[in-house]
């Protein structure tokens, strides 16, 4: 029997509605506009205030719940290295501080996808640059030369600062097109370059992870660590490692710093865990989906994470 509750999938990008395993509905809309128009039709308006002090007990059952999925600093991570989560709220931070035009994110692909995602606030339009679904490993340091090279652009057309570009990306990616950053130095592009060192290719190392695969672990391992600071470098960027959470805010406000004075970039080389498992194997949303009385057809196992 179908369920008396369904979750309506809301998302510009068809291909979210392939994978998904549960009863729901799925409407391909922009969700400002979506939003209007529920606003406009109030006949709908009734159901929402009926199942609106569930969805705030499964709301507030996250907020104050104590999983180092939700929150990296409630948990501990197996290996050495820093939280991929901490790495990401440390940036949000400094960017705040930074100045007071926003910064936009550039994220590769990859396990650090899914903490970029979860840890990082954006406050307008076009400030979190993401190939979802495509998972195309390599494209980020050249997708944010490119962002940055458009944000010169508006800048001199509103006559105002231009506003910093920040790419996130692994390990793994770097190994693809890092050498990108040369192109960074070479044309002068202000690119704040973040590698999440892991020693592994993320993904793929958790999976083989939670199946207990030691052999398969062992593939995806990246050991020994490439030195990404001395890479940088190499190419004559600017660059400093960090292995202590306590320097990520410091290295972040000198990065922020140099690219905006010296008009080139900055990469930080972070050492982190690579056992640390991404918020979207969160069992939270298995229980939010059974609060709010939505059938699953088997338990949900993302083929990214």
């Amino acid at each position: 029997p179908r369920p008396e509750k369904k979750l309506i999938l809301l998302d510009i990008n068809p291909n979210s509605n392939r994978d998904i395993e549960y009863d729901h509905e799925f409407i391909m809309a922009d969700v400002q506009t979506f939003l209007k128009w529920m606003l406009a039709h109030t006949e709908y308006h009734k159901a929402l205030y009926n199942t609106q002090c569930d969805r705030k007990k499964w709301a507030n059952k996250i907020r104050d719940s104590t999983d180092p999925f939700v929150h990296y600093d409630q948990g501990e991570c197996r290996g050495e290295g820093i939280h991929p989560g901490k790495v990401i709220d440390a940036l949000r931070k400094a960017a705040d501080e930074n100045d007071a035009f926003n910064t936009v994110l550039v994220v590769d692909s990859g396990a650090h996808s899914f903490f970029a995602g979860h840890y990082w606030t954006s406050y307008e339009p076009n400030e979190f640059l993401l190939m979802t679904t495509m998972g195309p490993m390599g494209y980020g340091v050249a997708a944010g030369i490119g962002a940055q090279l458009a944000q010169r652009k508006i800048a001199q057309e509103k006559e105002q600062p231009e506003r910093p570009v920040v790419c996130v990306v692994g390990d793994g990616s770097m190994l693809m097109h890092g050498i990108e950053l040369q192109t960074a130095v070479r044309n002068q592009i202000p690119l704040i370059v973040i590698v999440i060192n892991n020693g592994a290719h993320g993904n793929v190392f958790l999976r083989f992870a939670k199946n207990n695969d030691l052999d398969g672990m062992k593939l995806a391992s990246i050991e020994p660590r490439h030195n990404w600071e001395k890479f940088a470098k190499s190419l004559g960027a600017k660059a400093s490692k960090v292995s202590k959470a306590e320097e990520l805010a410091k290295t972040y406000r000198k990065a922020f710093t140099y690219t905006r004075k010296e008009k080139k970039p900055y990469l930080v080389d972070v050492i982190c865990d690579k056992t640390c498992k991404t918020p979207n194997m969160l069992l939270m949303v298995e229980d939010g989906r059974r609060s709010l009385g939505i059938e699953t057809k088997k338990a949900m196992h993302p083929w990214f994470g």
